[in-house]
């Protein structure tokens, strides 16, 4: 996703892609919507609705939950070594 640009009208089309695919893959996970429901409504807004969405829009939505992500990951593992 890094490498795609929302600001490419070439390019903006994959990003909204994306967004679709993610929103449906965390709809499918209510773990995910429960931990990540900010980024969540975020990425599910701009899939709907891009008329906004711009290159730093998107940025900050993938370093988002890239970090939401390895937040879960890191207390999960933390999870199963407390065990």
């Amino acid at each position: 996703m890094n490498g795609l640009d929302a600001d490419d009208s070439n390019q903006r089309y994959e990003v909204i892609k994306l967004f679709n695919e993610i929103s449906g893959e965390m709809k499918g996970n209510e773990i995910l919507v429960e931990k990540c429901g900010g980024i969540y409504n975020k990425i599910t807004r701009y899939a709907e609705n891009p008329k906004g969405l711009t290159e730093a829009i998107k940025s900050n939505i993938v370093n988002e939950l890239r970090e939401k992500l390895r937040t879960i990951n890191v207390q999960s593992y933390d999870g199963l070594i407390k065990r």
